[in-house]
């Protein structure tokens, strides 16, 4: 582990949801008296977003003596995908107290599938029917016309709800956008009548 001049280490892009490799570090009494750890617990993760760092302190003693460590586990889950940033606290009697170093990592969000959609072949008369597409997604699967000499009505709870109008073809998008822990993501089918 590495920290650079401003106390910043970078856990690097996990997917969300995913538990990265637990990062060691270690704190080592540098001075020549005993460091006591004032904190209860002896370090905590703070910021804007604490719950995605998971802090193990193993057994983490009320002091160092002078040229004594210890070694406590850090690992990053984000919750959603995007920057995620936090801080460990860790109090001490040095002057310098608390110890601040600042947390970040990137989550990157999950592929997205559709699944269950199909092009369709039916005859001009045919009665409604119902999308029923599937997808991975928390984001619901909603539908728009984007192209075609035929004509459709789409209604219903996310356009899913398909009236004939005229014969001929359309090109019907099945769309899912991007969330928290989802990619964007669409599919084509062609509906011919």
């Amino acid at each position: 582990m590495y920290l650079s001049e401003e106390r910043t280490y970078s856990f690097g892009a996990v997917r969300v949801l995913e538990q990265g490799t637990p990062v060691p570090f270690t704190l080592t009494n540098v001075g020549l008296q005993d460091l006591h750890l004032t904190g209860t617990p002896a370090a905590t993760i703070t910021g804007r977003d604490p719950g995605d760092f998971s802090l193990d302190l193993g057994t983490m003693p009320a002091k160092l003596a002078p040229g004594a460590q210890v070694t406590f586990t850090i690992t990053f889950k984000p919750a959603a995908g995007g920057p995620r940033f936090a801080e460990l606290l860790l109090p001490t009697s040095d002057e310098e107290s608390p110890l601040v170093i600042k947390l970040g990592g990137q989550g990157t969000r999950l592929e997205t599938t559709i699944t269950n959609l199909e092009d369709i072949v039916l005859k001009a008369s045919a009665a409604p029917f119902q999308l029923n597409a599937k997808t991975n997604s928390t984001a619901p699967v909603t539908y728009s016309v984007v192209a075609g000499n035929g004509q459709v009505e789409l209604s219903g709870e996310n356009n899913s709800h398909v009236k004939i109008i005229k014969g001929g073809y359309v090109t019907i998008k099945a769309n899912v956008e991007e969330n928290d822990l989802y990619k964007a993501a669409f599919r084509l089918i062609v509906l011919t009548m």
